[in-house]
């Protein structure tokens, strides 16, 4: 099997790439910056017309994760990373077996029913990040239905685990800064899904011929509070999670946020962290199990087992400064 995959420099791309290549598939990335040595990196902007797209002519699968993350940048360069680079991918793909477009679950805004179906409309909340995420699957949709394209969409939760910049290493770094804490105490909900599960969900939505032409959450299977997921990082980290009001929480963001904008960096605080983990209500993948048999395989518990041994492996983790059971 030959598999392109899209932003194979990133923290997804890469986990779908080296999977593939365990599974024994040749395996090219398109990237705008140079990948691993263990598969071949095309250096490429998506969001332009280029030569790129002959990479995906013959391909038997092509795992679309490019896309711009973070907390910077402007609406213009996200619908480019975002929206163009994906209708491109979507234009290059028709001749290609079969296309995995990732969205994510924020594409629901802050108001759904609990447990939330993928069937459940989506909401534009201003974000840059959730609005191009919702008009790049809408592009992909859009072909899916016109019959340009043979292609699925997966919605992955909240992604933790080796390599995860925004639900690993962001919170363990400001966890050991002295910079982390809760939101009202412990209000709120997270879907956090291990990143091994991205990846087998994906790929068994792109394999499974009920998975064409539909659109499926990629989750945990269970929502929990942010002091049961971030209290895992705090015991790594030896140290004690703190709460704070909401109104102070989302006073002090723009303040945060914005210093940080001005040297090019990601916020540790900002608004749209903070409704993710002060917004109730999970994600339904029952549809995933239905249709493709799919169960996430990884609970929390091995999962945070797992992105330990990792952060120690890396150096992430400092040595433990006092043993608190990650109460206020």
């Amino acid at each position: 099997m030959r598999a392109v995959v899209t932003g194979s420099s990133g923290f997804l791309g890469r986990a779908f790439a080296r999977h593939l290549l365990r599974l024994g598939a040749e395996v090219v990335g398109l990237d705008l910056v140079p990948g691993p040595p263990e598969w071949e990196t095309r250096l490429a902007d998506l969001s332009r017309p280029g030569d790129w797209t002959g990479a995906l002519v013959g391909a038997d699968l092509v795992v679309h994760t490019a896309a711009r993350v973070g907390e910077v940048g402007t609406s213009a360069q996200f619908r480019a990373q975002t929206v163009e680079s994906t209708r491109r991918v979507v234009a290059a793909s028709a001749d290609a077996g079969r296309l995995l477009h990732l969205s994510s679950i924020v594409v629901h805004g802050r108001a759904f029913p609990d447990p939330c179906p993928e069937h459940h409309p989506v909401q534009p909340t201003g974000n840059p990040y959730t609005d191009t995420k919702i008009a790049s699957e809408h592009a992909v949709l859009q072909a899916m239905a016109a019959g340009r394209v043979r292609a699925s969409v997966i919605r992955p939760g909240d992604v933790y685990g080796p390599g995860s910049r925004q639900w690993t290493v962001r919170a363990v770094e400001m966890l050991q800064a002295g910079t982390f804490a809760l939101v009202d105490g412990d209000r709120g909900v997270l879907s956090p899904v291990f990143v091994d599960d991205v990846v087998g969900g994906g790929l068994a939505v792109a394999d499974h011929p009920a998975g064409q032409g539909e659109v499926f959450h990629v989750t945990g299977g269970a929502g929990v509070t942010p002091r049961v997921f971030f209290g895992h990082y705090a015991r790594m980290a030896g140290v004690r999670l703190r709460s704070v009001p909401p109104g102070v929480a989302r006073a002090a963001a723009p303040l945060v946020a914005g210093a940080f904008k001005l040297v090019g960096k990601a916020p540790p605080l900002s608004g749209r962290t903070l409704e993710y983990v002060t917004h109730p209500g999970t994600y339904s993948i029952q549809k995933a199990a239905d249709l493709v048999g799919w169960r996430p395989g990884v609970g929390l518990d091995e999962g945070m087992r797992r992105t330990e041994a990792w952060l120690r492996a890396e150096g992430l983790l400092e040595a433990k400064r006092d043993s608190g059971d990650g109460g206020d």
